[in-house]
């Protein structure tokens, strides 16, 4: 959760890998099979939590860390603009 980039990583550099392997996976995160039901969750936390909860450990995983990271981001939007 808090890996610290070796000093001589560009952050520009290390977004493009995530948003590659973002891309180059088989299937989105949250599943082709899922997606009618993300939508349609997206007005209600509970409704959300509930789909979320039907995806594969490796895909909620995986993006639990990238929400994680966007958040990170986020609070330091003054700094990264």
């Amino acid at each position: 959760w808090n890996a610290a980039l070796p000093e001589a990583a560009d952050p520009v550099d290390v977004a493009a890998v995530i948003k590659c392997f973002l891309f180059c996976l088989p299937e989105p995160l949250l599943t082709f099979e899922l997606f009618h039901e993300v939508r349609d969750a997206r007005s209600s936390i509970d409704d959300m939590r509930n789909v979320l909860k039907k995806l594969p450990n490796a895909n909620y995983s995986t993006l639990e860390y990238v929400t994680a990271l966007l958040l990170r981001v986020s609070q330091k939007s003054s700094l990264n603009k």
